[in-house]
């Protein structure tokens, strides 16, 4: 049961202090209608406005929450760190790895998954090989990189820096490199995942690597997945 105490606040004048406490009823006087809790008497007036009260304020958290989840499920806003990770877990995957926010974070990812694979290599040491590879081979499916990036030697400078964040250029390379797919799921808009290989479309006579993603408008993130992407 729920009791509205009032009591003066010690060296304090004015209005009395109000507070709700919980407690259970010991003893009823039926003439003035006074019930004991925790030793202490209450009308039934204090019983009734600590109920009324507590029950507006839950129906007040429960509506806030469905707003939320209503505006979570409609635009997927992130708001907490349960929520960052909400979308992956609810699609059946266990998070593996949250690297730092630095713009290593899709070779850190990627690092992390080429474990599974028997390949052990630091995010910087994957980071080299990729700028390496492109510098050996400037193409993708034919087509030379500066058509999407602009002046190429430029982008690789840039990429070779740690803190540049990596695009579908370098995923693509370390699909190649490590002959791999390469699957990434939004967090964005759940069951759109992206699949990157190196022909192109998925093959599952690879083993697959699974990232997780987290689009511009929440931060532009990468994590590793742990879990199949087609379960």
């Amino acid at each position: 049961m729920f009791v509205r105490d009032c009591h003066k606040r010690k060296g304090v004048r004015g209005t009395d202090y109000k507070k709700i406490v919980l407690g259970t009823i010991e003893k009823v006087n039926t003439k003035l209608m006074r019930y004991r809790v925790k030793g202490k008497w209450y009308s039934i007036e204090d019983i009734a406005c600590a109920t009324d009260e507590m029950r507006r304020k839950k129906i007040s958290e429960n509506q806030a929450k469905m707003k939320r989840d209503k505006a979570r499920d409609k635009y997927y806003l992130i708001k907490s760190m349960e929520d960052r990770y909400l979308s992956f877990i609810e699609q059946g995957f266990e998070i593996g790895y949250d690297p730092p926010g630095t713009g290593s974070c899709q070779f850190e990812a990627l690092a992390h998954q080429l474990v599974n694979l028997g390949h052990r290599i630091s995010h910087t040491q994957l980071r080299r090989e990729v700028v390496m590879s492109l510098q050996r081979n400037p193409y993708q499916h034919g087509i030379h990189l500066h058509n999407f990036v602009g002046k190429f030697t430029r982008y690789l400078l840039d990429m070779s820096h740690s803190g540049t964040y990596g695009d579908n250029i370098t995923v693509q390379r370390i699909a190649e490199l490590y002959n791999t797919n390469i699957v990434i799921v939004s967090s964005h808009e759940p069951d759109h995942s992206v699949v990157i290989s190196p022909s192109g479309s998925f093959d599952d006579t690879l083993a697959t690597l699974t990232l997780g993603h987290l689009p511009e408008g929440h931060g532009e993130h990468y994590l590793s997945l742990m879990g199949s992407p087609f379960h």
